[in-house]
């Protein structure tokens, strides 16, 4: 079964519960594959492949509406921080996030920048806020 892409929210934990942190243009893949480490010895016939580590090193990068007010809010007190973030996949169709569809948790540090403009005279400005995981995403299910 398929699923659209509406009702996906990127949270923030304050106190001992998740709020939603902002509204994203995109979802990263928060579950990569692992890096896959050849292990073969000169006397496989095939190759043999371990798994490695998770590819994280670039984070998870979310792009976003370009607001002040919301650029302020996540370059100054959340940069530089490690800050517990979640992902959750659906909501209770009014637009309370649930995590129904799924919900990837993970302690992060942050940084923020600007998006390019393209070649277009007129286009909506964007900024990327990236989160650098401390460790891998868990998965849940939500109520």
């Amino acid at each position: 079964m398929a699923r659209n892409s509406l009702g996906i929210y990127l949270m923030e934990k304050k106190a001992d519960k998740y709020e939603k942190l902002v509204d994203i243009l995109n979802l990263p893949n928060l579950d990569p594959a692992k890096d896959l480490l050849d292990a073969s010895t000169l006397s496989d016939y095939i190759q043999v492949q371990i798994e490695g580590r998770a590819p994280l090193s670039d984070g998870f990068a979310f792009n976003l509406n370009y607001d002040v007010a919301m650029y302020k809010k996540l370059r100054d007190p959340y940069v530089g921080q490690t800050k517990n973030s979640a992902v959750y996949i659906g909501d209770d169709g009014n637009g309370k996030p649930t995590g129904t569809e799924g919900i990837w948790e993970f302690p992060a540090d942050a940084t923020v920048s600007m998006g390019e403009v393209g070649d277009r005279a007129v286009e909506v400005l964007t900024m990327t806020l990236t989160l650098l995981p401390k460790a891998l995403p868990t998965f849940k299910v939500g109520a």
